[in-house]
């Protein structure tokens, strides 16, 4: 995965290698001027550097500012997963070098835990960075910051003279700076926080190692999909909750997989240049882009293409991407049954999604019109423009399938300096069917 990555991102490590000459040569002239230890001084420029590239680095140029953060409520289950241990890892560099060098454990570690409060709002607030804030990210950073402090301190101490003069490294004025620091940066934090950022509440399962059942599946599944050319990273478990299914998450050195355990839901997306079957041509109408699709379907999930009908829609309108779609209609309404495969300008295809359930062979009683939806979901949206509905079947909580209607809208746009990139916002109403009631409202953006 790392590879894609850097791929995907070729500016990325000439990023880090400038940022780490700059903060580095930074860091080496303060040495000199206060006296403190050289290369501990360019180390740390080189991990924050790191850091700042690792956090901030624009993966998604076009992405616009989110202005929202995302609040786990279970704080600690996401340090488990392989994310959150990625994130205790990097700060804990960080706080180790910066602790070792100017032996004030209790102010870095505070300067740490307000940089990555900084990070989050930053990646909430700046356009084009394309990052999400999330509060196990700070949650993970701090835990790094402390440890890596800690770490330091330890270290420190056994090499501490016993009768010396110097300072000991925990001392009554290191903490005092540090809960003023702490204080004063999570005051500041607050009131940028609650005026430009809209929190959301969301829960992160725990992913765990997959047993040798579950990776003999992810095998078979890859070989299916990708062929024997794919190389597989990772391959991790992920148990549903709220009625949702197992899943088997596989990183690839170029692309993923997540499937659920009984293999009704599939999503990948890949680099790979070509994939066996599938020949790249040149794709510039719909016909081609279906043409295209329907080969790399048709070998490996036949069933989306039985009793369904293509439609072809712009990816990213002005890339020339094509998202191909199938879909399955019983008396209007539609089914679950669904594939969307994404087709490059070139041929290659780079992203699928699917979903093989049947559902009920007649869709369950629904006797609210679309005019009757449409004004119910205007209730919770008032500021929104409608923009469509569909009507659908879907499972409840309780696993049992009924029929919704999804109602969509779009919103005033967030306001945007002139170098952004327009972005529609927009919202999803869904409504059971039968009896009116409003079971979620959706927000999001789509790129103009």
């Amino acid at each position: 995965m790392i590879s894609a990555i850097l791929r995907g991102n070729p500016w990325l490590v000439p990023s880090f290698l400038v940022g780490s000459v700059i903060l580095g040569a930074l860091m080496f002239f303060v040495a000199c001027r206060r006296g403190l230890s050289r290369p501990l001084a360019v180390l740390l420029g080189v991990a924050a550097a790191g850091e700042l590239v690792a956090t901030l680095y624009p993966s998604h140029a076009s992405a616009a500012a989110s202005g929202t953060c995302w609040v786990n409520r279970d704080p600690l289950t996401p340090l488990l997963t392989q994310q959150g241990l990625m994130n205790v890892a990097m700060y804990v560099p960080l706080a180790f070098l910066a602790v070792a060098l100017f032996r004030r454990p209790a102010v870095v570690a505070s300067c740490c835990i307000l940089i990555s409060a900084g990070t989050e709002l930053t990646q909430a607030l700046v356009p084009h960075v394309g990052r999400s804030c999330a509060s196990e990210d700070l949650v993970a950073n701090s835990l790094g910051s402390v440890l890596g402090a800690a770490a330091a301190v330890f270290m420190h101490r056994r090499k501490e003279v016993k009768g010396s003069t110097e300072p000991k490294t925990l001392n009554k004025l290191d903490f005092s700076r540090a809960a003023k620091i702490i204080l004063g940066g999570a005051i500041l934090a607050l009131v940028i926080g609650s005026t430009s950022v809209t929190p959301v509440l969301t829960e992160v399962s725990e992913l765990t190692r997959a047993s040798s059942g579950q990776e003999g599946q992810a095998k078979k599944m890859v070989k299916k999909i990708y062929g024997n050319q794919a190389k597989i990273s990772s391959i991790q478990y992920m148990k549903g909750e709220g009625g949702q299914a197992d899943q088997i998450l596989v990183t690839l050195e170029d692309g993923f997989v997540n499937f659920t355990t009984t293999e009704d839901f599939i999503t990948g997306s890949t680099l790979a240049e070509s994939l066996p079957g599938v020949q790249n041509r040149q794709v510039k109408t719909d016909e081609e882009a279906t043409r295209q699709a329907a080969s790399f379907v048709q070998s490996r999930f036949p069933w989306a293409l039985e009793a369904s009908k293509p439609m072809v829609d712009p990816t990213v309108v002005g890339t020339g991407q094509k998202t191909v779609g199938w879909r399955q209609r019983v008396e209007g309404v539609l089914m679950p049954m669904r594939m969307d495969v994404v087709v490059e300008p070139n041929g290659r295809i780079s992203a699928f999604t699917g979903r093989n359930e049947k559902g009920p062979s007649v869709p369950p009683a629904h006797k609210i019109t679309a005019a009757q939806a449409q004004k119910i979901a205007g209730d919770s949206v008032p500021n929104g423009k409608y923009d469509g509905s569909e009507v659908l079947v879907q499972k409840n909580e309780q696993g049992e399938w009924e029929t919704r209607w999804a109602v969509n809208f779009a919103l005033p746009p967030a306001e945007a300096s002139e170098e952004e990139v327009p972005v529609q916002q927009v919202a999803s109403v869904m409504i059971h069917a039968e009896t009116g009631k409003v079971i979620e409202v959706n927000y999001g953006d789509s790129a103009g």
